[in-house]
């Protein structure tokens, strides 16, 4: 099940729509950073799988993101859906709940915004599995099999760059600020620990929880004691280095 429908689509469709009435579709090219990279990644997908149609758009650029892990299915989602309807005040049991919430007139942006910051570890939505071919089972052994790079070569795209920036950029929509930050400083307080205790979940907003602990013990274990900043410290190093 799609709770929304996802951006890679809208993204997707309009690309295929402006290469072909503004502009040189040959010079169309994506760039996406941290959850942009991520949509980015999934549009490689995509075309990859698309080939030997032509993708409309012949270079992609992600920055500090990318899809490491197969997404999960639906059903593992199912707790933070309902929790998402919760904090909207929706009810998740409504046969037509998917359509309430695509309806900006009934959700709008502003109110779906502040229910998801108010999830704290469910706040992180990512793409599930689904009958629609968007999001699959396999992308990591699709990647891994040379399969994702072959598609792309014959759906026409020429080059993928894959980076890493040294500052995220922190916005405040209610004080209409924008300031930049250290990646480890950003994740520190996108997701700050109070404990020991809430490294794994903090994880677990992004992966599997078995592939979070996997994740976990490849780093130092901190020592019995440590402090909240030593906590933290960790938390950041690992957020940016995923």
């Amino acid at each position: 099940m799609t709770i929304l429908h996802p951006s890679e689509v809208s993204v997707y469709s309009l690309l295929g729509r402006q290469s072909s009435s503004i502009g040189d579709p040959e010079q169309i090219h994506l760039e996406g950073q941290s959850a942009g990279a991520h949509i980015v990644h999934q549009l490689l997908h995509h075309a990859a799988r698309q080939a030997p149609s032509k993708a409309p758009f012949v270079t992609a650029f992600l920055q500090s993101n990318a899809i490491v892990a197969n997404p999960v299915d639906p059903a593992f989602k199912n707790d933070q859906f309902r929790q998402l309807c919760v904090a909207l005040g929706v009810d998740a049991n409504l046969p037509d709940v998917l359509d309430v919430l695509r309806d900006t007139s009934k959700v709008s942006t502003t109110r779906l915004i502040e229910a998801i910051q108010s999830m704290g570890a469910s706040g992180i939505f990512r793409g599930v599995t689904g009958s629609d071919g968007w999001v699959r089972s396999d992308e990591m052994e699709y990647q891994r099999s040379g399969g994702l790079a072959e598609g792309l070569r014959s759906a026409g795209v020429k080059c993928v760059i894959m980076g890493d920036v040294l500052h995220e950029v922190s916005c405040s929509f209610r004080k209409c600020t924008i300031s930049l930050m250290k990646q480890d400083d950003f994740y520190q307080r996108a997701y700050p620990c109070r404990s020991i205790d809430d490294l794994l979940p903090n994880l677990e907003r992004f992966y599997r929880p078995e592939s979070a602990r996997s994740i976990l013990v490849s780093y130092p274990r901190l020592v019995d004691g440590a402090s909240i900043g030593e906590v933290n410290r960790l938390q950041g190093r690992v957020s940016v280095d995923l």
